[in-house]
């Protein structure tokens, strides 16, 4: 519970403090960039809840893979969210620093899948 208060804040100062840029034709792309940045972070925030009740009813050897695999939607959702601040306040190199970031964790968790299938063997 103590994750979702972050985040919320964060999506909040991310919708109310951002200098977004409107272009003539309505919503720009950074803020569409922006949008579908925090879209993906609550997405991934879901996934993290819905593993941490999972793993009650695991064997323990999984349940090991399941936390690490909560923990690691959590870091992503966090990425998401810095994304989303970078790209609205254009920061080209910080936003490349965590999409590397973003890849080594999704590089995790295909692994952390990987070894939960192998586990369930």
């Amino acid at each position: 519970m103590t994750r979702i208060i972050p985040a919320m804040l964060s999506i909040f100062l991310c919708l109310t403090v951002l200098p977004l840029p409107l272009s003539a034709g309505g919503k720009s792309d950074y803020q569409a960039s922006v949008k579908r940045y925090l879209q993906t972070a609550e997405e991934y925030r879901a996934k993290s809840r819905e593993l941490a009740v999972t793993e009650e009813n695991l064997a323990p050897r999984q349940k090991g893979y399941v936390k690490q695999l909560s923990d690691t939607y959590g870091q992503l959702a966090d990425i998401k969210i810095a994304l989303a601040v970078a790209v609205g306040n254009r920061d080209w190199p910080g936003e490349e620093r965590l999409e590397t970031q973003y890849y080594l964790l999704k590089d995790r968790e295909k692994a952390l899948w990987d070894a939960l299938d192998v586990s369930k063997n």
